[in-house]
C-alpha cells in the first residue's frame, strides 16, 4: 500500500518586517514590508507561518492581550497593479488572525515572539499590518517573519 502522508515543506524565511516603527495601543502598524512578499517568494507555498518578536516599555496587563493581524491583497485587478485599501480603525478587512500574549512579570519586556500558523497567501502578493491591543506601546524594533509552507507526499 502507498504512503499517504504528507510532510511540511518550508521556503526560507521572509524577514518582512525587520524592524518596524513604534505601534501605540489601539492603532495600526504603519510600516510596509522590507521584502515584497510576491510570487517570486511565494509562487509554490499556499500557506505561510507568521512570526512576531517585539518589546514593551511596561508590564502587559494581567489578562491575555492580542495583536490583530491584517492581509492586504496587492497588484490585483485587470491591469494587476490594483491594491486593497490598508487596513486600519474603519477598514478591518483581510482580518488573518491573532497573537496571543499573557501576562508579563517585568516591567518591561525587549522579547515576546508568537506564531500564526497556516495563513493563506495562495492569492499572491500581499502586505501585513498589526492592530495593537495589548494595552501597552509595541516599541521601535519589532519584527514580523513570514515562512511558506505547502504539503508535499512524504
Amino acid at each position: 500500500m502507498a504512503d499517504t502522508t504528507a510532510k511540511v515543506e518550508r521556503a526560507a524565511a521572509v524577514v518582512w518586517v525587520s524592524s518596524g516603527a513604534s505601534v501605540a495601543t489601539g492603532a495600526f502598524s504603519a510600516d510596509t514590508g522590507t521584502v515584497a512578499l510576491t510570487s517570486a517568494n511565494l509562487l509554490k507555498y499556499p500557506k505561510a507561518d507568521l512570526v512576531l518578536q517585539f518589546g514593551c516599555a511596561t508590564t502587559v496587563a494581567s489578562t491575555s492581550q492580542n495583536v490583530y493581524v491584517y492581509k492586504r491583497a496587492m497588484n490585483m485587478g485587470s491591469a494587476g497593479t490594483e491594491d486593497e485599501l490598508a487596513p486600519g480603525a474603519n477598514n478591518k478587512k483581510g482580518y488573518v488572525g491573532t497573537f496571543i500574549y499573557g501576562q508579563t512579570a517585568s516591567a518591561g519586556v525587549s522579547a515576546l515572539t508568537s506564531v500564526i500558523e497556516g495563513v493563506d497567501i495562495s492569492a499572491g502578493d500581499c502586505e501585513f499590518y498589526l492592530e495593537n491591543t495589548i494595552g501597552q506601546t509595541i516599541t521601535a524594533g519589532w519584527i514580523l517573519t513570514v515562512r511558506p509552507r505547502t504539503l508535499v507526499a512524504a
